[in-house]
């Protein structure tokens, strides 16, 4: 995952993923204000998916993890049906919603 500029982020795991964007869990604080611009990399089995969005929430966890809404910008229909079959590959050999965000 990055910022804008090309600012590379620390690890983060996927906590939810609707058509419309994604919710993110980081364990070190990272700090963004409202509509920030970020680009996500999610490392897939057939490669990677990346998808430009925005900061539309960031909060703080009870389990002291930075949370981070990010709404999608522009992803077509098609390449999220791909990345939740994909996703859905992972569900084997994963525990239930968990996918890293690292490229």
């Amino acid at each position: 995952m990055a910022a804008s500029p090309e600012q590379r982020l620390p690890r983060a795991q996927t906590v939810d993923l609707s058509r419309g964007g994604v919710l993110l869990a980081f364990d070190e604080p990272v700090g963004f204000p409202r509509t920030h611009r970020l680009v996500i990399s999610l490392e897939l089995p057939n490669g990677h998916f990346h998808a430009l969005g925005h900061v539309s929430r960031v909060d703080r966890g009870d389990d002291f993890r930075t949370y981070v809404a990010m709404t999608f910008v522009h992803v077509r229909d098609d390449e999220f049906d791909e990345l939740v079959s994909q996703i859905e590959s992972l569900d084997h050999d994963r525990p239930h919603g968990s996918v890293d965000t690292d490229e």
